[in-house]
């Protein structure tokens, strides 16, 4: 049934960008409220974890580190010997996927609060601070990694039709 749904969303993307950020933000309110601050943080690094995998190439390997140098995502060649540059680069996770990464998110959220003995005491401002320095650092590295495979997240940005986000083939 819950497959049945999902199918039958894939034709309405700004609907379900919709509802799944209204249910992010009720989840938000919800943990907020009744101080699952940990919950939250580690929910959050789940988040930013498939938002950067969302905007990186597929072909990049993720355990090797961006300043040993690399290829040049634009001067791709294909099987047959042709240049790739005027091709859309493919997304290491696509659309729905995220769309689907971001739903558990929401649903563990709300599932948490029913628990008490996740509601551990943290001091919210440490918790923030730990939150956005390691979110920077996580960023920086993307960034670092843009630079030496030479692309942007603006490359993903642009007309459904000139981008091809339909493979899964990050590991």
């Amino acid at each position: 049934m819950i497959v049945l749904l999902i199918d039958r969303s894939v034709l309405f993307p700004r609907a379900r960008w919709l509802l799944l950020l209204a249910f992010l933000a009720f989840t938000l309110y919800r943990l907020l409220a009744n101080r699952y601050l940990l919950v939250l943080l580690v929910l959050g690094f789940y988040a930013i974890f498939f938002l950067l995998k969302f905007f990186t190439p597929s072909g990049i390997s993720h355990n090797s580190d961006a300043s040993t140098g690399g290829i040049n995502l634009n001067d791709r060649v294909d099987v047959e010997g042709t240049r790739q540059s005027d091709r859309p680069l493919i997304r290491c996770l696509n659309e729905l996927s995220l769309w689907k990464q971001l739903t558990v998110v929401g649903i563990v959220g709300l599932t948490s609060t029913t628990f008490e003995f996740l509601a551990v005491e943290v001091n919210p401002l440490y918790l923030a601070i730990y939150f956005l320095w390691l979110g920077w650092l996580a960023w920086e590295k993307h960034q670092n990694r843009c630079q030496v495979y030479n692309f942007g997240v603006w490359d993903f940005i642009g007309k459904s039709k000139e981008r091809n986000d339909g493979l899964d083939s990050c590991s």
